[in-house]
């Protein structure tokens, strides 16, 4: 993804994105290249409908929830939280 950025980040450096849609969906990037404030950033964290339901589902009013659903979510959320420790183990081997 290309993007301006008012803050000056370099190749490697860690960033957040979140998007305003409905579901304020966040993905984390890696910058990849820069021009001035004109960035390159790589995603290192797909977003998945498992996690965006989960996130959403997380948000709302709780309502009566099965354990079931409930177990469901919170492996949604780990399977989530595991993908983003793998990427920055891989991020962290790349940085000197």
């Amino acid at each position: 993804m290309a993007l301006y950025a008012g803050i000056a980040l370099d190749p490697g450096d860690l960033m957040e994105i979140e998007f305003l849609t409905p579901n304020h969906a966040r993905m984390l990037g890696v910058v990849r290249d820069r021009n001035g404030f004109c960035i390159g950033l790589e995603f290192v964290t797909p977003l998945t409908p498992e996690g965006e339901k989960a996130k959403a589902a997380a948000h709302r009013t709780p309502v009566k929830e099965s354990a079931y659903a409930v177990l469901r979510r919170k492996e949604a959320e780990i399977k989530r939280l595991r993908n983003e420790i793998a990427a920055l183990r891989w991020l962290a081997r790349l940085r000197p």
